[in-house]
């Protein structure tokens, strides 16, 4: 009777070569022969059967190098979102649509951080939670920032020139929106500039902001439009029209 598998009832081959495959893989994991050392002699000897894991990058972390020594550690250079519940980060990256993305799945309470890098296009709106960045001079957006109510940007810079009649805005400030320990830079070679605009109606704060503002018309540090705007510990450049709080 010749080998083959149309011959040998129940694919005894096919089952051979699975054992064979079975035992090869016990034998790759096996590292060597281990004797207890409290059992004296005579004891008897084990084998101690290692399990390969695979590592893989999670939210802000990166893994680098050759396996099997590899370095795992925090990469610094995406957008994370920290979960006030206790969930794990979520990752995003460092760009118009990435920001633009996790400040859509951010949720009350939560942490948007921005790591040291320049993100250009927007309007951004933070609608719940803080927005923070790693540095307050590194984390940098060229682009209008609108803050929503009971929302917080802090920590980052607004760093903006621009050409347009219209009135060139770095922060907007909605009803009880925040804004504290940021740089905001605008320039308007067309027209005034606003550092922090408080949009119609409700209160909004700011806090130990600095401000840096050229315009060919004017710039204002501070212009409100209906709304209430408290400011405290805040830096004017020379030349920049402070607007006192409550003004229309």
């Amino acid at each position: 009777m010749s080998l083959n598998r149309q011959s040998l009832p129940g694919n005894i081959l096919d089952r051979l070569e699975d054992i064979e495959r079975r035992l090869d893989d016990l034998y790759s994991s096996v590292a060597m022969s281990v004797v207890d050392p409290s059992a004296g002699p005579g004891s008897t000897t084990y084998s101690e059967i290692l399990i390969e894991a695979e590592v893989t990058e999670g939210p802000g972390i990166d893994v680098v190098g050759p396996f099997p020594i590899q370095q795992v550690g925090l990469g610094g250079d995406t957008i994370l979102l920290f979960d006030s519940g206790g969930s794990p980060c979520a990752e995003y990256a460092a760009s118009d649509a990435g920001l633009t993305a996790a400040l859509v799945a951010m949720g009350a309470s939560d942490v948007v951080e921005l790591p040291d890098v320049t993100i250009s296009g927007g309007p951004w709106t933070v609608a719940n939670g803080t927005l923070r960045g790693h540095s307050r001079w590194r984390s940098v957006l060229d682009g209008l920032l609108i803050v929503q109510a009971d929302a917080q940007a802090e920590r980052l810079s607004i760093i903006r020139s621009e050409n347009d009649a219209n009135p060139v805005v770095g922060i907007e400030l909605e009803e009880d929106g925040r804004a504290e320990g940021c740089f905001i830079s605008v320039t308007n070679a067309g027209g005034d500039v606003y550092g922090i605009f408080g949009a119609p109606a409700g209160n909004c704060y700011s806090e130990g902001n600095l401000f840096d503002l050229s315009a060919s018309g004017t710039a204002y540090g501070f212009y409100v439009d209906g709304a209430t705007l408290y400011a405290t510990g805040g830096g004017f450049v020379p030349d920049t029209t402070y607007i006192p709080v409550e003004a229309t």
